[in-house]
């Protein structure tokens, strides 16, 4: 099964009906209750995901059809050492046949490492007598 993932910032409205009915099969699970009216309601870090930079909501669609939706923040941000290889291979045992190509154009970025000095910086230091 082909299985097409793309950015869903343009179907927030797809998502946000879909989102509802993934509360009620997950409520089975976890302690999620209706609200009020009688709806499950997305929570408020929900929107979070339409605002940052570091949330990547998706539409899954198979066959041309909606197949359902994901939410990328968790896994990358929780298992710092995973690299896209291992992520695209843990969305595939979920049922996902995502590309490491694709995983890794929306996994953050790395922070860049820290600077060191010249080694020129390091001799000169040395030469004064403040390096052993």
């Amino acid at each position: 099964m082909n299985v097409e993932v793309v950015d869903a910032r343009a179907f927030a409205d797809v998502v946000r009906n879909l989102f509802p009915l993934y509360i009620h099969d997950l409520s089975a699970f976890v302690e999620w209750d209706v609200d009020a009216d009688g709806l499950f309601r997305a929570p408020p870090s929900f929107a979070a995901y339409w605002d940052n930079a570091d949330r990547h909501p998706f539409l899954l669609r198979a066959a041309g059809q909606i197949a359902g939706f994901a939410l990328i923040r968790q896994m990358a941000w929780e298992n710092p050492l995973w690299r896209r290889r291992r992520i695209a291979s843990e969305l595939r045992k979920l049922g996902y046949d995502v590309d490491k190509d694709s995983v890794a154009k929306y996994m953050p970025k790395p922070p860049l490492p820290p600077t060191r000095a010249p080694l020129s910086r390091f001799q000169d230091l040395r030469v004064d007598g403040r390096v052993c």
